[in-house]
């Protein structure tokens, strides 16, 4: 059975960056003080968590909207973060995909570090 996602304070700044959600009004020290806030003591970030501080940083990033317009956008922000996979690789010419199979082991590697709960052991030996 699969455990629960649970981020470090590192890792759920990461994805805030990643996702380019940190600019003058929603900072990185606002960031970490959420992490703080919703985690307690707690050194992870459970799924309930990243929910509670998602919604706290919609609200710091966007006082101006209302919580539900302010939430859907800090989603929309991440949906994009994550990109689209239907049929992503029918649109790319021959020498792109050959330039993605040489970079798959470190592509693996760094899923592997964002998602490492859901990474089976047959995904790691392969390659």
């Amino acid at each position: 059975a699969l455990q629960e996602p649970r981020l470090t304070n590192a890792k759920f700044m990461r994805i805030v960056m990643d996702a380019a959600l940190v600019d003058e009004k929603l900072t990185a020290a606002k960031v970490d003080v959420t992490f703080s806030r919703v985690c307690g003591n707690n050194p992870y970030m459970s799924l309930a968590n990243f929910r509670d501080a998602m919604v706290r940083l919609a609200a710091i990033k966007y006082p101006q909207l209302g919580r539900t317009e302010a939430v859907l956008q800090i989603f929309t922000n991440l949906a994009t973060f994550q990109g689209q996979t239907k049929d992503v690789f029918s649109e790319l010419d021959d020498a792109v995909l050959n330039l993605l199979e040489i970079a798959r082991p470190s592509l693996q590697i760094l899923y592997e570090g964002y998602f490492p709960n859901f990474v089976g052991k047959t995904t790691r030996g392969s390659g």
